[in-house]
């Protein structure tokens, strides 16, 4: 257990600190927009739970975010990033709203039942991971849908992204997709629309 790591929870529970992200301004703001007014959507990979809290406050007002994350724990048994999130969601009166799945997200997918309009892949982002996270989850998406993926296409401000198991599946794979549109771009998130018709 790193000290600097207990410092950075308790700064965070106790209204001091904020929690951190992996994704930057620009990325959240496209978050924003795609998910307002949505009513059923997924976010694959919480972390501190700053996107959980922006997609879910942008939800409409009957609007459910089912939140998956394994909430890997450490050495003594605890994860502070779930504690964090936890905070953050309860702070921002959001619990109504948020439905915190402790899974992985192949795991998550065979118990969570249904299509969504929204769905933010930002899990595990090596080959293996983001191919089946894409065989399970785009075939979730309703008509019209939107779903967005993180790290997705390299950027200068973090060039360590093109090595990612994630850039190469969706520069091979996702992009020739034909069931989806491209709609936007912005950093490393990539944001696309089902095209109307069958699953």
């Amino acid at each position: 257990m790193r000290g600097g790591t207990v410092f950075h929870m308790l700064r965070c529970i106790t209204g001091l600190g904020v929690p951190k992200s992996q994704t930057t301004a620009g990325e959240r703001a496209v978050l924003q927009k795609y998910s307002m007014g949505k009513r059923r959507g997924v976010e694959i990979g919480v972390y501190e739970g700053v996107t959980t809290c922006l997609i879910a406050e942008e939800l409409a007002d009957d609007g459910i975010l089912y939140s998956i994350d394994p909430f890997l724990k450490g050495r003594i048994g605890i994860c502070w990033g779930k504690l964090i999130a936890t905070t953050m969601i309860q702070r921002s009166g959001l619990q109504e709203r948020v439905r915190l799945v402790e899974k992985y997200s192949y795991e998550a997918a065979d118990c969570i039942t249904g299509q969504f309009d929204f769905i933010f892949v930002d899990g595990d982002h090596s080959l293996q991971g983001i191919s089946r996270d894409w065989a399970d989850w785009s075939r979730r998406v309703s008509p019209g849908g939107v779903l967005a993926l993180h790290d997705t296409q390299a950027v200068a401000s973090n060039p360590d992204v093109a090595g990612l198991g994630s850039v190469e599946y969706f520069d091979s794979q996702i992009r020739h997709d034909d069931r989806f549109e491209i709609v936007e771009q912005v950093d490393s998130l990539s944001v696309l629309v089902r095209r109307g018709g069958a699953c």
